[in-house]
């Protein structure tokens, strides 16, 4: 969010002024969520100081909260809570936002408070400040001056709190025409012009701007007329004159698919008008980015533990490999106690080999059987015949344990393929409880995670051309729910061949169509560890041939009766079949 952003948002927050703060929420570690009760009715405000998704906005989508509240949180309920907010105001019209407070200290006197909040890139952070001005806390800690941040300055608790030393730039809001007209003489691009000398302009903003008064479509300061530039230094003056009064209107971007890419506080040129307020249009454009976020954070720990997992499988199967090799030693070991059995009477005490006819040969050939001197043949024969029975019993310990390596290795694949399909909380929340309760991840404790999830997330849905519905699953517990409680026994079965990836089921009991068919198996495919390949073998049968083994784990079947189609997923023809 640039300040020419936030200066908008903070004149729709300014609605809150008067209100009771009822309650402090930190649903993330970087997100804060005030809620507000004012005359009007209850209100959200978010501050958020995350790198990607920095803001401070109302907002009308709820979020949910982990049990045990962060400490900041807990500071913030304790000097805040029940304060009336005296003030919203937007400082130097740039990136930085300030509430001041009006509540009550420890003492229940009558106390000031300021909740500043910087939207700085990844260096964003909120204060909690007292009358003074003093630091009380920051979401961040900030204990030492680090040089090499943007604000260059001491910001820990106890000491004075001083804004960002930014370059020399100037508010927008208070400047006279001379100075827009001044930063346009200069030669240089427009929008980067503009940007380094005003404040809380970003370039791509300054250059919707610019391109939204339609009095030039010139890129280069040098490159406009002297009318042309002072049409530009009117048109800005008036437009930031009139914006510290309200912001006029609110447009927006959209993809393909209609999702918002991107919000102006003003009509830009080629943007569709938006008729709500602004923080209707930043929840659009935040909703589907704040979930990425949250689901990017979660799974890094999830990962983490997976791919480690991962490693420690292939070093198994590695070792166990080796194992293997030692079959023609297990033989060698066999034929030594025959032949010493045979051959007892022609071995002297005492001898350290003896060589004898190997009658399985065909003419018989010459065996030097190693011997220990200390023992007699038959003992000698006896150590061989023991030996050759612990490596046989060992050889057949380690394909049973080759087995279930191969096995658990194929699970963890799977699941860092689910957390690739992941689009909802409850879908990464589901994969980490299921890490959790198969033992691979601690438990927590303390709930939060349990709390941070209420429902369980949904499959995939498609409907084909003649209404045949086609549900995918995203995760090993959506794949149980599909094969074993949702689809009926006559209804059909796809999962990609001996590779980890979705279930699919076609809610259809008679014969599928073979374009049904050919889009659903394409499906499983593309949602699988082949997605990038070819001719992937996908087969499919009817759910009633499929069976959960007893203590399996999560998604993971066994079925007879199956036939194979080989499709080739891509990209394009995904968007096309859905």
């Amino acid at each position: 969010m640039d300040g020419l952003t936030l200066a908008a948002s903070v004149l729709e927050a300014k609605t809150v002024i008067g209100g009771k703060i009822d309650k402090v929420y930190q649903p993330e570690r970087d997100e804060l969520l005030l809620n507000i009760r004012t005359s009007a009715g209850n209100a959200r405000l978010l501050i958020n100081v995350s790198a990607e998704n920095g803001r401070m906005q109302l907002t009308d989508i709820k979020r949910e909260n982990p049990i045990d509240a962060p400490m900041f949180c807990m500071l913030l309920r304790k000097h805040l809570g029940g304060g009336r907010i005296k003030s919203i105001e937007l400082i130097n019209f740039d990136r930085i936002s300030k509430l001041t407070i009006e509540a009550r200290n420890e003492l229940g006197d009558s106390a000031e408070y300021s909740l500043v909040c910087e939207i700085m890139g990844k260096h964003s952070n909120v204060f909690l400040l007292d009358c003074d001005g003093i630091i009380i806390e920051s979401m961040r800690r900030v204990d030492v001056c680090d040089l090499h941040n943007v604000s260059a300055r001491i910001a820990v608790r106890g000491s004075k709190y001083a804004t960002p030393s930014t370059q020399e730039k100037t508010d927008p809001s208070i400047a006279p025409k001379e100075a827009f007209r001044e930063a346009l003489t200069c030669a240089g691009r427009i929008d980067r012009r503009l940007s380094s000398q005003f404040y809380g302009l970003a370039p791509m903003m300054a250059g919707e701007l610019v391109g939204s008064f339609a009095i030039t479509n010139k890129t280069r300061c040098e490159e406009l007329s002297e009318a042309e530039r002072d049409a530009l230094a009117d048109a800005l003056a008036g437009f930031y004159g009139a914006f510290t009064h309200g912001y006029g209107s609110v447009s927006v971007l959209r993809s393909v698919h209609g999702d918002v890419t991107a919000v102006y506080p003003f009509a830009a040129q080629g943007a569709e008008k938006y008729g709500r307020g602004i923080h209707y249009a930043l929840d659009e454009y935040y909703r589907h980015r704040d979930i990425q976020e949250h689901i990017r954070r979660e799974s890094f720990s999830i990962r983490r533990v997976i791919l480690n997992n991962i490693e420690r499988c292939e070093k198994k199967l590695s070792r166990l490999a080796q194992v293997g090799t030692s079959r023609e030693e297990l033989e060698k070991l066999r034929l030594y106690g025959e032949m010493l059995t045979t051959y007892a009477c022609c071995v002297k005490r005492g001898s350290e080999s003896v060589i004898v006819d190997n009658y399985y040969d065909d003419p018989p050939s010459k065996l030097e059987i190693p011997l220990d001197p200390s023992r007699s043949p038959q003992e000698n024969a006896a150590r061989y015949f023991k030996k050759y029975k612990k490596t046989k019993t060992a050889l057949e310990m380690s394909k049973v344990h080759m087995e279930e390596a191969s096995s658990e290795l194929n699970y963890f694949e799977g699941q860092l393929d689910n957390i690739d399909k992941c689009g909802t909380r409850e879908e990464i929340a589901e994969i980490r409880e299921e890490l959790i309760a198969l033992g691979y991840i601690g438990s927590d404790t303390k709930g939060r995670k349990k709390a941070m999830r209420k429902a369980t997330s949904e499959p995939m849905k498609f409907e084909a051309a003649d209404g045949t519905v086609v549900l995918i699953g995203k995760n090993n517990r959506q794949n149980d729910e599909l094969t074993l409680r949702t689809a009926k026994p006559n209804e059909w079965w796809l999962h990609a061949k001996d590779i980890p990836g979705s279930h699919a089921i076609v809610r259809t009991e008679s014969e599928m169509p073979r374009d049904v068919l050919a889009a659903a198996a394409a499906m499983c495919a593309y949602y699988s560890k082949a997605r990038s390949g070819e001719n992937v073998p996908v087969d499919y049968t009817r759910r009633k041939y499929v069976k959960k083994p007893s203590g399996a784990r999560p998604g993971a079947v066994i079925y007879t009766n199956q036939s194979t189609i080989y499709v080739t997923p891509d990209a394009f023809s995904m968007k096309r079949i859905e």
